[in-house]
């Protein structure tokens, strides 16, 4: 799943230059067509480096039955199945066959509605395959639909990144993402409502439940083998709340642990911050670490499962 690409020209109006990653979503909001973006700027697998387009999908296209994600799409047949940034065929979103299902919406979501697990490789391409384990987010990949359009059911838009999901949730209101579904097996709930945990409205995690917290950095602590995201939320009379970064196997996951790595050295070697620093992260709260002050720490599992932003 290509949601990142690195950039071959400069993009002044993003505040991106030439090597800097971008994501699909910063694309989308700067160019309305997959034509005028690839016509301005020039993009390459960020990890083999092979060439890529931006694909954008419409908002709205009458009779489509599936609405895949906007994404980098190979341009060179010849991408490796090794790169684990190999994107995504067209029909890698599955949709759910059988009696009763509603025709899918040729409106096109405006925010992911399906996490998919970046830890899990995707298989390489098959003719009629999804190229990823239909398993890891509770889904039965039972599923399917005709290439013609005659499959019946609702489109999922899909996502392996924090920052997509946490962009959507930001915009919306209360009702909204109350109402908004967000799949992944460990959302019980459903929606976007139940899938986040802002910690300024209750520091209360809950002990051994996944979720995506949003909190604010107090320090960002280098060590040998990783950094420490220190927040100032705190548990309630308890212990204060940490995001561990290992180096291994987290900032060791090519181009998206390097892009980290330099975020949080930058941030760890700047005393004053001008700006709050806000932090998502998708994990559970489990670890007691440091003594003699008791610390809660949640550890990463992938750098797409963090999206660390400065406040403007």
């Amino acid at each position: 799943m290509h949601e990142e690409a690195r950039l071959k020209s400069p993009f002044p109006a993003a505040a991106r230059f030439v090597d800097d990653l971008i994501s699909i979503s910063l694309v989308e909001k700067h160019f309305k067509t997959s034509h005028d973006a690839n016509n301005a700027l020039t993009f390459v697998c960020a990890d083999c480096g092979v060439p890529v387009s931006a694909v954008i999908i419409e908002p709205f296209k009458v009779g489509r039955k599936i609405t895949p994600s906007s994404s980098f799409r190979r341009r060179d047949p010849n991408h490796p199945h090794t790169c684990d940034r190999e994107p995504a065929p067209d029909d890698s979103t599955r949709v759910s066959a059988g009696e009763g299902k509603i025709p899918a919406n040729p409106n096109r979501d405006m925010w992911p509605t399906r996490w998919v697990d970046p830890r899990v490789t995707a298989a390489p391409s098959v003719p009629g395959g999804a190229g990823l384990n239909p398993q890891v987010n509770g889904q039965s990949g039972t599923g399917s639909r005709n290439r013609n359009g005659s499959g019946s059911g609702t489109s999922e838009s899909q996502s392996q990144t924090v920052e997509k999901f946490a962009r959507g949730w930001h915009s919306m209101n209360l009702a909204s993402r109350k109402t908004q579904s967000l799949a992944a097996s460990w959302n019980s709930g459903g929606t976007f409502f139940s899938a986040f945990h802002p910690l300024d409205y209750d520091p209360n995690v809950p002990r051994g439940h996944m979720k995506i917290f949003v909190g604010t950095a107090r320090e960002v602590v280098e060590y040998p083998d990783g950094f420490d995201v220190m927040l100032h939320e705190r548990q309630m009379g308890g212990p204060e709340l940490c995001v561990w970064i290992p180096t291994t196997p987290c900032l060791a996951q090519g181009a998206a642990g390097a892009a980290l790595q330099k975020q949080l050295l930058d941030y760890a070697n700047t005393p004053v911050w001008t700006r709050p620093v806000q932090v998502h992260v998708l994990g559970t709260f489990d670890r007691h670490v440091g003594l003699p002050d008791p610390v809660l720490g949640l550890e990463l599992g992938h750098p797409h499962m963090i999206w660390i932003s400065s406040v403007q």
